[in-house]
């Protein structure tokens, strides 16, 4: 199988989530673990936090001992998450762009109650 290519100009969100596909074919990965999927976004959920809490001022460990910035690590995490995340939308052929601005619509239109 021939490596995929991930160079289309402003790619939409079905785009990515065609990425993703192809990216799991590609390496072998099983995406069909519906569970599965859902732990490893967990799991990547919790590594966001952690880099967040990394760069923090005053926190214990930094990344730059890991060669990298801040904003790498967690544009990684967060990357990470949305591979995660894609793939258990493909999982139940969940079209992200579309549910994506769904909910923006209700949440736009719905009544907060905000503790004052």
């Amino acid at each position: 199988m021939e490596k995929p290519r991930f160079d289309i100009e402003n790619p939409t969100m079905k785009d990515f989530q065609e990425m993703v596909i192809k990216q799991k074919e590609y390496l072998g990965f099983n995406w069909s673990d519906q569970i599965k999927e859902c732990f490893h976004l967990m799991e990547e959920v919790g590594e966001l936090a952690g880099a967040v809490r990394r760069s923090m001022k005053g926190s214990a460990v930094d990344d730059a001992s890991r060669g990298e910035t801040s904003k790498e690590h967690i544009g990684e995490e967060i990357a990470d998450c949305m591979i995660f995340l894609m793939s258990i939308a493909n999982q139940h052929k969940v079209d992200i762009e579309e549910a994506f601005r769904n909910k923006v619509h209700k949440n736009l239109n719905r009544t907060w109650h905000r503790k004052k």
